[in-house]
């Protein structure tokens, strides 16, 4: 909360008012550090008036005044003192001084308590109150309900960060009421006892008082209520069908918030009677409005919202995530993918740091890139807020890189054919010199072939003409030789 108090303090001194009046207010926030949030709830709400603004501060000088004495009336009796008069009478100089004042009509607060007072300091008060006046009347009373006696009544708890300006004006009002009644007494004595018998009533009072709210307290610590630095209170989103067995109504007496008029499980539950503003911080919006759902007319319901099942309309989220990827041209080692967060309010250029940062590209100039839908060649050429869709994945180019992988490509292919080429090649000649082999030694068996037969031919012309004569002898071993000599020369030559 110190962001919070930092924050009213900043508005104060912002504000059209005079230094008197600032100095006042800053008094009376280091008194009462819960009404921070009612500052920022208020400076929120009147920040195009400051008109507006200023009767803000003009009623919390007004429970200024009445606060210190309020906060008088809770120290000892014994710090009182007393005066005898001439007819041996005592008054209580306190008593009397509480009772001037309450005459002056510039501190009585009757006529301003009798005007109706939005709760500053509970976000939910941005209009009519009538309810929630009666919300508080009713638990006020002694009532059967569990549900009230658990949680303490819905929107009317109080805490310490939620206590509203009606709370003050409602124990300035039983001040002035008490102390006008026993205050000022005349010179008799027992008038001055009546006085006594009224503050003793009145520190009784004050006790009941104490123990009531020390109860309360109590009670909204059990209920763990949490509240954000901004004073809202905070709320946990939950499936429908995850109620309590001691409430089985509970389903009724709830806010229900969904996305679409299909859906079956709400996307937040709030307590009934809940502004727009609370609605609006809970589910991180920017701007939209609620209908009931399966109204067919579209009519838009206003704030404080009855228990029902509400569908949100033209819903503008407050920030969303977009996903970018990055595919390197080189190696898919460098291929990375991005969850970017963008706010409504970050205009192109921050878009574009954003995405820069994401990707350590932070040195480049975005020029060099672009950023377009993954999948497509439609290129982003505005980086509005409204034309990014978290649905949909984006992917970050860099054109003339893209156009030298084109290029590389194409010489890859044309490499790749040559290669090709020349394997083709290689396998034909490996084919030729295979063939000239297959036929060498085809040719040298056909002549070692025919050799053979040639000597089985000689062989049996020696055994058919058996023994002859001397000479024909002499002449077949000269005819022989010849033979021999020609199949020599014949066969060296093959061999060479």
């Amino acid at each position: 909360m110190d962001t919070t108090f930092h924050s009213a303090l900043s508005i104060i001194d912002n504000g059209s008012m005079n230094d008197n009046d600032k100095t006042r207010i800053k008094d009376y926030l280091n008194r009462n550090s819960d009404k921070a949030p009612s500052i920022i709830d208020a400076n929120n709400r009147f920040k195009n008036d400051p008109n507006h603004l200023n009767n803000f501060f003009q009623q919390m000088m007004l429970q200024d005044q009445s606060k210190p004495q309020y906060q008088q009336q809770q120290q000892p009796s014994s710090s009182s003192t007393t005066t005898t008069t001439a007819g041996g009478g005592e008054f209580d100089n306190q008593s009397e001084q509480y009772k001037d004042q309450s005459q002056q009509p510039s501190t009585n607060n009757n006529d301003f308590l009798q005007k109706q007072q939005p709760q500053f300091n509970n976000p939910q008060s941005y209009g009519d109150n009538s309810q929630q006046q009666q919300k508080q009347q009713q638990q006020q009373q002694p009532t059967n309900n569990k549900y009230q006696q658990t949680y303490g009544g819905d929107d009317t708890r109080q805490t310490p960060t939620n206590r509203n300006f009606d709370d003050d004006n409602n124990d300035a009002n039983n001040y002035n009421q008490q102390y006008q009644g026993g205050g000022g007494g005349d010179s008799s004595g027992s008038s001055g006892g009546r006085g006594r018998e009224d503050r003793s009533n009145l520190s009784q009072q004050q006790q009941q008082q104490q123990q009531q709210q020390q109860q309360q307290q109590q009670q909204h610590q059990s209920q763990q209520q949490k509240y954000d630095d901004d004073g809202y209170q905070q709320y946990q989103r939950r499936p429908p069908d995850v109620r309590d067995d001691s409430h089985p109504n509970e389903n009724n007496d709830e806010v229900n918030i969904f996305k679409n008029e299909n859906d079956v499980n709400p996307m937040m539950t709030f307590d009934p009677f809940i502004y727009w503003m609370v609605v609006k911080h809970n589910l991180n919006l920017h701007s939209g409005w609620l209908k009931r759902k399966g109204d067919r007319t579209g009519r838009r319901v206003r704030s404080p919202f009855p228990p029902g099942d509400y569908e949100l309309i033209d819903a503008v989220p407050e920030s969303k995530r977009i996903r970018v990827v990055f595919s390197s041209p080189i190696n898919n080692y460098w291929d990375s993918d991005r969850r970017i967060t963008i706010n409504h309010s970050d205009n192109p250029d921050e878009i574009r740091r954003k995405i820069q940062s994401a990707f350590k590209f932070d040195r480049r100039h975005f020029s060099l890139y672009q950023l377009i839908e993954a999948g497509t060649h439609n290129k982003v050429h505005n980086l509005e807020y409204n034309e990014l869709d978290e649905n949909k994945t984006y992917e970050l180019i860099i054109p003339w890189v893209m156009y030298f992988k084109h290029i590389i490509i194409i010489i890859i292919i044309i490499i790749i054919i040559i290669i090709i080429i020349i394997i083709i090649i290689i396998i034909i000649i490996i084919i030729i010199i295979i063939i000239i082999i297959f036929f060498f030694f085809f040719f040298l068996f056909l002549s070692k072939l025919s050799r053979r037969k040639e000597d089985q031919i000689a062989n049996k012309d020696e055994k058919g003409n058996g023994v002859s004569d001397s000479s024909n002898t002499s002449s077949n071993k000269i005819n022989k030789g010849n033979v021999i000599n020609s199949r020599k020369s014949r066969d060296q030559c093959l061999i060479n």
